[in-house]
Order: structure tokens, then C-alpha cells, then sequence
């Protein structure tokens, strides 16, 4: 993904916080040729080559999650949709984008600039996923902060449940399920191909279907080199499809992490916004606190806040935008992508009744 370009020419990625050309003459003129677009019929923005040259906002934004650092985190590609696409385009979408998640939001009750409700789903390069973490974060960042929503919270309706994000001074906290967990024993194959050699406990998180390892201390945790090929084939027919990899902290984290999940097409998650659904509550439960800095622990890093609210986790935590497809320019796959998508949409528009959409936002 190429980063995008201030007007300066310099192609340092830029931070969530700056909305790019919401001003401009050209931005104004592509808005108005949006909100003429939707009072077109479908026959005649079939005669365009790309829907998206009639649209105010890119269909397709790369961010990264959990950090304020470009680069690190966890990378989330996220698309906006004003219509439902088929499952089978989304996780195509997903698959070509192939970052560890790919979130597809849909506004609910208006514009995506002034929406305050969204569908949403989330998809890895090999499946879809019942809940993430960091795509939720990215794309609340995108909605918050690119397209300058005004809203100081709003709700995402998924297949795990209702999700919120709200404004938390720079940053953004998630609202999310807590996860339940209880003992498990752990075949001695799973932990060998995880390199683990010593186990303080073992659990198993059923909703989200992830084993949590306690292991001896953070440099275990930090130095872990899983034998993929071996790990896959080590959890037989066991339910778990992630592992999460856990011990207390230092320099001002009160735990670390890392997680593991080959089954579903991650062998490894940067960082992991659903795994702390379990890793909260289990971290309270050992230090009576709640509210906690966790920091993940793989090569590319990620920390949050975390907050134990009963029976909800909040994460808090910053994100970085890399890359946007824009009024024409941006990455080849982006680009491609886009222009994939605006077909699609076409393709699965509803019917329009004279003057005003049907059922569009719905």
C-alpha cells in the first residue's frame, strides 16, 4: 500500500487526526456529483466505468490499529458499503486485501458521515470471523476521523452482538462482550509446537473458541517461535481455533500477550482486540484490578487500555491511516479493489422508487 501524500509531496503516512482534501474545490465538486449520483437510476450509473468517480469518500482504507505508530499494530483494511455485497465477494475482498481482517460496514440510519448505527462483518484472508477487535477500532477510526462524523459514540450491530465505540479524549474505546473461561488440559503436542515450556494454567474461551496459556514469565512470551507447520496439524480435532499466550508484564504493563491462530489463516495476529475479551477478566481475577495497560507482544507491537465493566471489557486504544483509494490514486490492489466493489454495488442495489432510495441505509 502506497501511504498517503500530504501536500507537500512527502509520502509520510498520516495520522487519523488530519481529514485529507475535505475542503478542496475538487472534494466539494465530487460531493456534489455524489449526492447526484444517488438520485440517478441504476441504468444510468451503469454507463460510468467506475461508481466510485461519482462518490465523495474512498471504498476501501487501510489503518493500523492499536498503535500511534505507522507501521506497527495490527493493519485492518476496511470497506465502506452503502448496500449488502454477497458473502463470496467479501471474502474475496478479503482474501486479496490479505491483512489478518478486513471489516465491511454498511450505515444503518443515514450517511456514513452523520450515521450513528452500522452493520458490520469481519472477514480473515480464509474466513469469516464472529468478532475483531482491531478492525472495529480501525474502522471507528475511519468513520470518526476521516469522514468527521460528528457523533461522540456509535454502535455496530454483528453476528456476536452489539458493539459500541465512543470517543475516549485521542483515542477510541471499543465496548465489547466479556468472555467467559474455564480449565482445560492441553495436549503436550499443542505446547511443544508452540515452543511453551513451562504452564502456569490453561483455559478455553468457548465463544470466541481460543485456549489462554499463563506461562512462566514475559520473556517466554516474547520469545516464542511456533513450528506452524506442526502447530496445525497438532490440534487434531480439538474445538480451539486460537491461542492466546500470556504472562504477567513490566515497565508499566500489567500483562503481555501474543496469539496464535494457523487454523483460520493467522499464524500469527499483531494484535488481538478479542482475545482481551478473556485476557481482561482473566488478568483482573489475578491482580484485583480493573483497568489495565496490556501490550501484545509480536514483532510489529500493539498495546491498549483495558477496563472491566461488569459484564462488558472496554479497549482502549490509537490508530494510524495508511493508505485510502482516493478520486483515483492509491495502491494497485486498492485501486483494484475499488473499483471491484463499485461494480458489485451496482449489481446489488435495491430498487429505487422516483426521487429517493429505497430502503438504502436498511
Amino acid at each position: 500500500m502506497k501511504p498517503m501524500r500530504d501536500g507537500s509531496g512527502s509520502t509520510q503516512p498520516q495520522s487519523l487526526y488530519r481529514r485529507q482534501d475535505s475542503s478542496s474545490v475538487t472534494g466539494q465538486s465530487l460531493r456534489s456529483l455524489g449526492r447526484l449520483a444517488t438520485r440517478l437510476a441504476p441504468s444510468t450509473l451503469e454507463n460510468f466505468d467506475v461508481h466510485r468517480e461519482l462518490t465523495s469518500e474512498p471504498a476501501v482504507y487501510v489503518v493500523d490499529a492499536f498503535t500511534a505508530t505507522p507501521f506497527h499494530g495490527n493493519r485492518a483494511s476496511v470497506c465502506l458499503l452503502e448496500w449488502e455485497l454477497p458473502e463470496t465477494a467479501m471474502q474475496a475482498t478479503a482474501t486479496e486485501m490479505n491483512h489478518s481482517e478486513t471489516a465491511f460496514a454498511r450505515p444503518l440510519d443515514g450517511p456514513p458521515a452523520l450515521a450513528t448505527r452500522f452493520s458490520l462483518r469481519w472477514f480473515t484472508p480464509a474466513v469469516e470471523v464472529p468478532l475483531c477487535g482491531h478492525a472495529t477500532l480501525a474502522t471507528s477510526a475511519v468513520i470518526f476521523r476521516e469522514l468527521g462524523n460528528p457523533a461522540q459514540e456509535i454502535y455496530f450491530e454483528a453476528k456476536s452482538g452489539k458493539i459500541s465505540a465512543r470517543r475516549d479524549g485521542a483515542r477510541i474505546a471499543l465496548d465489547l462482550p466479556v468472555e467467559d473461561f474455564r480449565p482445560i488440559d492441553v495436549a503436550s503436542d499443542v505446547l511443544a509446537a508452540l515452543g511453551v515450556s513451562e504452564v502456569k494454567a490453561t483455559y478455553y474461551a468457548r465463544k470466541d473458541r481460543n485456549l489462554l496459556l499463563h506461562v512462566a514469565n514475559e520473556s517466554e512470551v516474547r520469545n516464542l517461535a511456533p513450528d506452524f507447520a506442526r502447530l496445525r496439524t497438532a490440534r487434531g480435532n480439538a474445538a480451539f481455533l486460537g491461542v492466546i499466550v500470556t504472562a504477567r508484564g513490566s515497565n508499566g504493563y500489567d500483562f503481555v500477550s501474543r496469539y496464535f491462530a494457523p487454523w483460520v489463516g493467522i499464524d500469527e495476529d499483531p494484535v488481538t482486540g478479542s482475545a482481551h475479551c478473556v485476557l481482561t477478566p482473566y488478568w483482573a481475577s489475578l491482580t484485583g484490578k480493573h483497568e489495565m495497560r496490556a501490550y501484545q507482544a509480536s514483532p510489529r507491537g500493539g498495546e491498549m487500555t483495558v477496563r472491566l465493566r461488569g459484564g462488558r471489557v472496554e479497549l482502549v486504544g490509537e490508530a494510524v491511516m495508511m493508505a485510502a483509494e482516493r478520486c483515483g490514486w492509491g495502491s494497485q490492489t486498492a485501486s483494484t479493489v475499488s473499483k471491484t466493489l463499485a461494480k458489485l454495488a451496482l449489481k446489488n442495489r435495491p430498487r429505487w422508487s422516483m426521487g429517493q432510495p429505497n430502503g438504502r441505509y436498511g
